[in-house]
């Protein structure tokens, strides 16, 4: 970068200092010299300066743009964080990462909630944000510190299990009503009810259930594949016979093996349609959500007697302790269960 003289001024000290503008400031700097060959050298580093700045200096929209090309664009749903992104945007403009301060993060999380946003998809914004800076200080080395990006502490354990009873009712709402696509085209009442058995009986994640195809059915066997998994780690899981049969029935007429196992099926209008069975199901005060039926999962696999090791390549955790969580959850099933037996007896737990 060639030095620009005119940005040279003379105090009437005899020092000279810096006179420019940048971007929508003025800067004003002496230079601490009288001599013009030390003045104009420390004019061109400090021109430099800014010059770098600008080069390392990313908005938010161009950080998510980066952050999407190496870690959200292999997402089997990689719609949400875009989303999510945008809203951030729309409320604190697209500010340099460097400039983005506590006031920002509390602004977005105040706008969020006057919204009508929970605490929980308040945390799912948040948690886009803080990958974001993570990449751009520890990867891209654009950023020395960032603020801290508080969540909310969320009441409960998020993990709601499936009793027979519930399981029952929310399979027979499935499959009387028959929802409607993006385009309004009516799907089957069984589409579903199929999904939702699925899911119970293997374990999947909602989205790895999405995009599940005719080629993934091997036997007794399914095929989790990388680019679907969240771990972006290929898994095969055991299929029940009612499973493999059903998904045996869902793939008939379906030539190619590339075909959608639930073709038509979205995560926004999935997430709506359990939404709406809760509320009709008197069901909605519960966590109750597509992940429930993973987490139901979990946990009959431990109760049938399943390690925890087994279980965690089965669900395809990457760290065995978020497998252990579901132990606690056997456990307390069956204190419980103790004490309604007791209860039911007219004993008592021995302390």
């Amino acid at each position: 970068m060639l030095c620009e003289i005119n940005k040279l001024k003379k105090e009437g000290n005899g020092y000279y200092y810096a006179n420019f503008e940048y971007e929508d400031r003025i800067i004003n700097k002496s230079l601490k010299t009288r001599d013009v060959i030390e003045a104009v050298h420390k004019l061109y580093l400090l021109l430099k300066e800014y010059e770098d700045d600008d080069e390392t200096s990313l908005r938010l929209s161009e950080a998510f743009n980066r952050a999407y090309e190496e870690r959200y664009k292999e997402y089997a749903d990689s719609r949400t964080p875009c989303a999510h992104i945008e809203k951030i945007i729309s409320i604190i403009g697209d500010t340099k990462l460097k400039d983005i301060s506590a006031r920002h993060l509390n602004e977005i999380q105040n706008t969020l909630k006057r919204e009508g946003k929970t605490k929980t998809t308040i945390n799912r914004y948040m948690a886009h944000l803080s990958v974001i800076f993570t990449l751009a200080k520890e990867e891209w080395e654009v950023l020395s510190t960032s603020p801290r990006v508080r969540k909310h502490r969320e009441k409960g354990s998020r993990t709601y299990i499936l009793n027979m009873e519930d399981e029952k009712r929310l399979f027979s709402w499935f499959n009387r009503h028959k929802p409607l696509t993006n385009n309004g085209t009516a799907l089957d009442g069984w589409h579903y009810a199929d999904f939702m058995m699925v899911l119970l009986h293997t374990g999947l994640r909602l989205s790895e259930g999405i995009m599940l195809r005719v080629g993934d059915i091997q036997g007794d066997r399914l095929n989790v594949r990388a680019e679907n998994a969240k771990s972006h780690v290929a898994r095969t899981v055991p299929l029940s016979l009612e499973a493999q049969q059903l998904l045996v029935r869902r793939s008939e007429g379906l030539e190619e093996p590339e075909a959608f196992l639930f073709d038509g099926m979205k995560k926004d209008t999935a997430g709506m349609r359990m939404r709406l069975a809760k509320a009709a199901l008197k069901l909605d005060h519960t966590d109750l959500g597509w992940h429930s039926l993973r987490h139901t999962c979990a946990t009959r696999l431990l109760r049938a007697g399943a390690d925890i090791v087994t279980v965690q390549s089965w669900l395809g955790h990457a760290d065995i302790m978020t497998t252990r969580r579901y132990l606690k959850l056997v456990d307390g099933a069956l204190d419980e269960a103790l004490a309604n037996m007791l209860k039911m007896f007219g004993g008592k737990k021995e302390e």
